[in-house]
Formats: structure tokens, C-alpha cells, sequence
């Protein structure tokens, strides 16, 4: 069902996002510590 991997592409792409931002984070914090 194309629907389904649309929402599955939609689920990973989101979690590769939130890892950046997960990771960018954890770079600024430790700037500026």
C-alpha cells in the first residue's frame, strides 16, 4: 500500500530530524559548558 510507506518515510524522516536536532543540542550544551 503506497499510503503506508508514505507514512513509514514520513516516521523515518522525522526520526533522522529529530536525531539532528537531538545532536545539535548536545553540541550547543557542550559549547557551552
Amino acid at each position: 500500500t503506497p499510503l503506508a510507506g508514505e507514512r513509514l518515510r514520513g516516521k523515518v524522516m522525522a526520526t533522522i530530524s529529530q536525531g539532528k536536532l537531538v545532536h545539535k543540542d548536545e553540541s550547543i550544551t557542550v559549547k557551552e559548558r
